[in-house]
C-alpha cells in the first residue's frame, strides 16, 4: 500500500531490525513520514524483528490501557510469531464495538464520519434535540473518531449486537455424541 493509503488503516504494523544499533533514529524516520501523511494518529503495533540475535525472548510490551504496544519476535526462528498474531487479533478481532451514540446538534461533521466509516446501524432523535446513532465499527476506529472530533467516549453506551436467545446457543447434536 502506499504512504497515503496508512492514513485509512485500522492498525500499522511497524517492523523495526531490532538488531539494528541505530533503530530508534529508524523508528523516528518512519514516524515522522508517517506524520507527514496524516497518519500519525494511526494506532501503531512496534514489531521488533531478529530478538534472537539481541539475545531478547519473544514477549509482549503493552501500554498503560493493557493493549499491546511491541512484540519482541524471530522471523527467522519464529519465535514469538504466535505472539504477534494474538497481539493483532487482540487489537483487530475481538474489538468491534456495538454501541449508542449520542451528539449534539453541533456535531454534524462527527455524524457524517460515522456514516462515511459506514457504522451506523440505525438513527433516532431525541426530544431533546440530540441525535442517537447505533453503531457497529472496531473499538479502535471509533476511539480514534471519538479523539478526533473531540467527543466524550463514556458517552457510547455498548449494547449487545444480538438479544439473549436460548436459540443462538450452538449445540452439538446428540447423535453426534455417540
Amino acid at each position: 500500500s502506499t504512504l497515503q493509503e496508512a492514513r485509512e488503516a485500522t492498525l500499522l504494523v511497524h517492523v523495526i531490525d531490532a538488531a539494528d544499533p541505530n533503530r530508534r533514529d529508524r523508528i523516528e524516520q518512519v514516524n515522522h513520514v508517517l506524520e507527514q501523511v496524516g497518519a500519525a494518529s494511526i494506532p501503531q503495533l512496534e514489531v521488533f524483528n531478529k530478538s534472537d540475535l539481541i539475545g531478547e525472548p519473544p514477549h509482549v510490551e503493552r501500554d498503560e490501557l493493557d493493549r499491546p504496544r511491541r512484540v519482541w519476535v524471530s522471523a527467522y526462528t519464529g519465535a514469538g510469531t504466535e505472539l504477534l498474531v494474538q497481539a493483532i487479533a487482540e487489537l483487530l478481532g475481538p474489538a468491534v464495538v456495538h454501541a449508542t451514540v449520542t451528539l449534539s446538534p453541533s456535531a454534524g461533521r462527527a455524524r457524517a464520519r460515522f456514516y462515511a466509516a459506514g457504522a451506523v446501524v440505525a438513527e433516532r432523535a431525541t426530544a431533546t434535540g440530540n441525535t442517537e446513532l447505533d453503531v457497529s465499527m472496531p473499538r479502535l476506529a471509533l476511539d480514534e473518531l471519538f479523539r478526533t472530533e473531540g467527543l466524550d467516549a463514556a458517552a457510547a453506551r455498548p449494547v449487545a449486537c444480538a438479544p439473549a436467545d436460548p436459540f443462538l446457543q450452538s449445540r452439538v447434536p446428540t447423535s453426534s455424541l455417540g
